[in-house]
Parts: C-alpha cells; sequence; structure tokens
C-alpha cells in the first residue's frame, strides 16, 4: 500500500487544482511504497483530457530521483471533468508496468477525489494508498 504524507498529498491537490482546466501531472518518489517527494511536471498538451509530461523535465526528474536515491513510486495526473478512474489514453500510455497511477478527479471542484491504479497489460487493477 503506498503511503503517502499529508503535507504532500495536499501540495499535489494545489498543484493540479492550479492547472485547472487542463490535466496536471507529476510524480510521487520514495522508497518502500512510502511517497518523500512530489516532483511536478508540465503537461505540454494543455488539454482537458489528456497529459504528456514535458520530455525534458522528465529526464530531469529521472536524474533527481537517481541522485537522490529513491524510486518513482507513481505517477499522477488529474482528471478536470471526468471520474478518477483510467481513461481509454491512460490505458494506452501506461508504459511502466511496475508503476501507479494516481488520478484526482475534480468533478466536485471543492472535493476532488483521488484513486490508485495498477494498470498492466491494459489491466486495470484499484490498489489502496493511505495518507497520513
Amino acid at each position: 500500500m503506498l503511503e503517502i504524507p499529508k503535507k504532500i498529498f495536499e501540495e499535489m491537490i494545489e498543484h493540479l487544482r492550479s492547472e485547472f482546466p487542463f490535466e496536471g501531472c507529476g510524480v510521487l518518489a520514495g522508497k518502500r511504497n512510502k511517497v518523500e517527494k512530489l516532483i511536478r511536471l508540465t503537461n505540454t498538451k494543455k488539454s482537458p483530457t489528456a497529459y504528456l509530461a514535458d520530455p525534458f523535465e522528465q529526464l530531469n526528474m529521472l536524474k533527481e530521483i537517481e541522485r537522490e536515491q529513491i524510486e518513482m513510486l507513481a505517477i499522477y495526473h488529474s482528471h478536470p471533468n471526468n471520474e478518477a478512474y483510467p481513461s481509454m489514453e491512460d490505458i494506452e500510455k501506461a508504459f511502466y508496468n511496475e508503476q501507479l497511477y494516481l488520478i484526482v478527479s475534480f468533478l466536485d471542484k471543492k472535493n476532488p477525489v483521488a484513486r490508485i491504479f495498477s494498470i498492466v497489460n491494459r489491466e486495470i487493477s484499484e490498489e489502496k494508498f493511505k495518507v497520513f
């Protein structure tokens, strides 16, 4: 089960809220399923229904987590106008089988809903996470 400190969870929600009406995206990194760091990425698509993280920022993120000896634990993004469930595009672009995908829905903008999934070979499994 992924464990996310409340401060990092709230930072993620605020990041995604600030990207509205477009999808926002980023990475949660840490060790042994405990998130230690949030890394914001720029959605170069500027779309309310899709995201594409800036490739230069992705490379810098990978260097940063290697330098800090932590791991990418989850890729997060928002669904500004849809439920917190993987879209067809999310499924098709789930290239990292070992990663979790955290999706935050802003259908109710005051009360966003976060859910987390593994997506392996186009098969979706909802996972559990804990905010502490």
